[in-house]
């Protein structure tokens, strides 16, 4: 019986399939709800009903006298939202030429541009549309600007696709134990942190480090990552000391035998990471072992610590940072495509001339072999007016950012950063000690939702998974009228994403 046309089922699939290899696109967000007007502005004056740019209603407009000075909107979400793209619906009466640029910020003051150049709208037949994808962007408030055209200039609609932002929340675990430190602590990472991601550190390095590696097979054969998969708790490979370990002065940069080393140790553990399915890739950017004396002398001028970030003379596009960030990021791309994770924002520690802008050379060379990179920031620990009675240092008792305006710069230092994730330090297992008080984590976490993808939690030496009910010292918080509850109660409180 010959075959109907149209009702082959391989046909059918391997169209799925081809479609799905040429990057099809996939099914658009849903249109946003609930936006309210907060301001807006005409340079030229005489703006006649803003409203009607989120009135729904793709016939009616807003209007002002000089396109070419354009008009700014400010936009409250109503809450935080992911934004994958906006539909802009051109004006009736005299349409614009550009959506000039988009801002996102966690409040109406703070903002950070998405774009950085205009968007052509299409224009030539009044109440013409647009669809302008954004990628996916974290806001509360957005700031959009229009312009270009004649004596006026209309505007009939800005429409939002996207979803509500349910953050991720990653945490640190150093480990000596995967038993003690994982395996009896998986209810409370799922129930009570309520972690989506863990970084799991000391397992397999392509970069040489001081640490004590477990290797894959205490994971594999501990039943530990499917026992995390089956949580629903995706896990990542974790390098502690990684490139500034390799890299001591620039001779080190510019030694091929050992490059090539790290290279061979990449393909091999990256693939079998890729089988094992972690995520991705956490890099430790912090410089613990120091430079040479040499290095230290020959920089001294140019920067105000010298470390393995600091060599300027390989900064750029022709230099070494560039060129190794762009080879291991091509072999990372082959072997694994995973995201990138770089711990410590490096730039945003160098105290004159960007004297580590080694960091976004190496970087900016991963990023253009084809890697994601996310930048965990650590500026953003601490919290608080110091009202615990602690030992820590002062970054870690109080607000030592301001993480609305703070995060604003890291984006700016690393422009081409897909996510920036402020981690927060709430209390050390080894002090066995708080930093902050607990309402100040759940101020974190809030302000965090409204400007970022996710954020992460480092507890410093993660013995029984950092679990504060193990690791904090009950007569301590007793005096401080605390309990380990407190803490998880914030964490219990706040979802994340599914």
């Amino acid at each position: 019986m010959p075959e109907r046309r149209g009702t082959h089922l391989p046909t059918l699939i391997a169209l799925a399939l081809l479609g799905l290899a040429l990057g099809a696109p996939a099914a658009l967000a849903a249109p946003l709800t609930g936006i309210h007007l907060v301001s807006a502005e005409a340079l030229g004056g005489g703006l006649q009903a803003p409203g009607n740019a989120i009135d729904g209603d793709p016939t009616t407009e807003l209007s002002f006298e000089w396109g070419n000075g354009g008009v700014t909107l400010v936009l409250d979400l109503g809450g935080p939202r992911v934004l994958e793209s906006v539909h802009v619906t051109n004006g009736h009466s005299a349409p614009l030429v550009w959506m000039q640029e988009f801002w996102v910020g966690p409040d109406a003051a703070h903002f950070r541009p998405v774009l950085g150049r205009p968007i052509n709208l299409a224009m030539w037949r009044p109440g013409d549309s647009s669809d302008i994808p954004l990628g996916e962007v974290v806001a509360r408030y957005v700031k959009v600007q229009f312009g270009g055209g004649g004596a006026r200039g209309s505007l009939s609609e800005v429409a939002l696709f996207g979803r509500e932002n349910r953050p991720e929340r990653h945490l640190m675990c150093w480990s000596g134990s995967i038993q003690r430190d994982f395996l009896d602590k998986l209810d409370y990472f799922e129930q009570d942190l309520r972690v989506t991601d863990l970084w799991l550190d000391y397992v397999e390095t392509a970069f040489p480090q001081s640490g004590h590696n477990a290797g894959f097979a205490a994971w594999t054969e501990s039943d530990a990552l499917d026992q995390l998969s089956a949580r629903g708790i995706r896990y990542w490979l974790a390098e502690h000391e990684a490139f500034t370990f390799l890299v001591n002065c620039p001779e080190d940069l510019r030694d091929d035998r050992r490059w090539e080393t790290t290279f061979r140790q990449a393909r091999t553990l990256y693939a079998r990471a890729k089988e094992l399915g972690f995520r991705g890739l956490v890099f430790d950017a912090e410089d613990y072992d120091g430079v040479s004396d040499e290095a230290r002398e020959r920089y001294a001028e140019s920067a105000d610590y010298v470390d393995a970030w600091c060599f300027a003379d390989e900064f750029g596009p022709s230099g070494m940072y560039y060129l190794r960030g762009l080879q291991f990021g091509q072999i990372l791309d082959q072997v694994w495509g995973a995201p990138l994770m770089q711990v410590y924002e490096a730039r945003a520690y160098a105290g004159k001339n960007d004297c580590r802008a080694g960091n976004y050379w190496w970087l900016r060379g991963i990023h253009d072999a084809g890697i994601e990179i996310w930048i965990a920031t650590e500026k953003t620990y601490g919290a608080g007016q110091g009202e615990v009675e602690t030992d820590a240092p002062e970054h870690l008792r109080t607000w030592f950012v301001q993480m609305p305006e703070y995060l604003v710069k890291i984006h700016d230092a690393y422009p081409f950063a897909a996510r920036v994730l402020p981690g927060f330090h709430p209390w050390n297992s080894r002090t066995r000690q708080p930093n902050y008080l607990p309402r100040y984590l759940g101020e974190q976490l809030d302000m965090a939702a409204d400007c970022a993808a996710g954020c992460w939690i480092y507890n410093e030496g993660n013995a029984h998974g950092g679990d504060p009910r193990q690791v904090l010292d009950p007569e301590f918080l007793k005096a401080q009228g605390l309990t380990a509850d407190d803490y998880l109660d914030v964490f219990r409180a706040r979802s994340t994403a599914p």
